[in-house]
């Protein structure tokens, strides 16, 4: 499965999405989206939601709880 951070990267790499638009949507800042994409930091389950929303699912909170549940160690 796709992780989080390459889901969100590919749907920012697309000309017409950018960090600063996504960041004013969902209430965080422009650095806050950059550090999603890049891995350095995992957002919290309502950014999560947030962001799903604001992309019209192509980011799907699904693939943020993948994500969560193995970096937990609770999926197999």
């Amino acid at each position: 499965m796709t992780s989080y951070k390459a889901t969100l990267a590919a749907f920012l790499d697309k000309e017409e999405n950018t960090e600063s638009v996504l960041a004013e949507k969902v209430g965080r800042s422009q650095a806050a989206i950059n550090r999603y994409r890049r891995g350095v930091r995992f957002p919290d389950a309502e950014t999560a939601r947030l962001i799903e929303q604001h992309t019209g699912g192509a980011v799907p909170f699904a693939v943020w709880q993948s994500d969560f549940l193995e970096r937990a160690g609770i999926a197999a």
